[in-house]
């Protein structure tokens, strides 16, 4: 009877803690709270993962079909997340910087050609990503993420829901989510349109969504592929000034020939002047 009541006691103490654990949703050895990835895995299916970093498919709630799956080399995800800028600096003075470092760009690459290749018609792929960003004064933890999915006009869509906000905040108030196609996101950025990039306009307001960015891979690819010489990648903006110079040149050359018609033209009138000077010396 003793040992019955012991096994008893020791039961029940067994659940009490158990049920504290699931109540506090902390791992009993870490103390740390499950990751956004492990959050998601109950509702989404996760690609990839690593912390509060991942790659995952997600019904898109949209009540439209998107075009999936979707073939998309990682090399060419590359290029295409390469060619998306943030706009910083002071009024006077705006530079143009990636969104993603070298290492989100790794990452996503690989990771979203995969999601993409096993989306559903019905789903959209969502991540997050943190980066190591560095400025004039620090050097900060950022965060990105977004919804994307490839449209029925086959354009390549973004919809981000952080831009470049810092980690910190976003971990302690659990909002590394991705973008919404319902409601728009207040970006701590400002994203730069490049070639071939244009911000979603709803069909039914007009209104256009800042946060949403649509993206011609087909157009992008091909003028990244046309810019390439000697295997390396030259921006399009320098072949605009590449090409604007040799037209400036080509310009000053004819100026130089017409300088050049004008001053032989002149020498003979010199030339016709001094015989008339001279004619007149002999006569005197």
């Amino acid at each position: 009877m003793r040992q019955l009541a012991r096994f008893v006691g020791v039961t029940s103490i067994a659940v009490l803690f158990t049920a504290g654990l699931s109540a506090c949703s902390m791992n009993p050895f870490t103390n740390e709270a499950p990751s956004r990835a492990e959050s998601l895995s109950q509702q989404d299916d996760i690609i990839w993962s690593s912390g509060d970093q991942y790659v995952a498919l997600a019904d898109n709630n949209a009540g439209s079909e998107n075009i999936h799956p979707a073939s998309i080399p990682a090399q060419d995800l590359k290029t295409i997340l390469a060619s998306i800028h943030i706009t910083d600096g002071f009024v006077l003075k705006k530079d143009k910087t990636p969104v993603f470092s070298v290492g989100e760009q790794q990452v996503l690459s690989s990771t979203l050609s995969q999601a993409l290749a096993q989306a559903g018609s019905g789903q959209d792929v969502t991540f997050a990503t943190t980066a190591r960003y560095s400025s004039t004064f620090s050097e900060q933890q950022k965060s990105n993420s977004a919804r994307v999915f490839i449209s029925k006009n086959g354009r390549l869509n973004m919809i981000f829901g952080l831009l470049h906000s810092d980690y910190e905040d976003d971990a302690m108030n659990s909002t590394l989510l991705a973008g919404n196609r319902s409601s728009s996101a207040e970006l701590d950025g400002t994203l730069s349109l490049g070639l071939h990039q244009n911000f979603h306009v709803d069909p039914h307001t007009g209104v256009k969504r800042t946060d949403w960015l649509v993206i011609d891979t087909i157009r992008l690819l091909m003028q990244a592929k046309s810019t390439v010489q000697n295997g390396n990648y030259i921006n399009a903006e320098i072949l605009q000034d590449v090409s604007k110079s040799k037209q400036e040149t080509g310009n000053l050359k004819q100026d130089v020939s017409k300088m050049k018609e004008i001053i032989f033209e002149l020498t003979d009138e010199v030339e016709r002047l001094k015989r008339e000077v001279e004619l007149l010396k002999s006569t005197r």
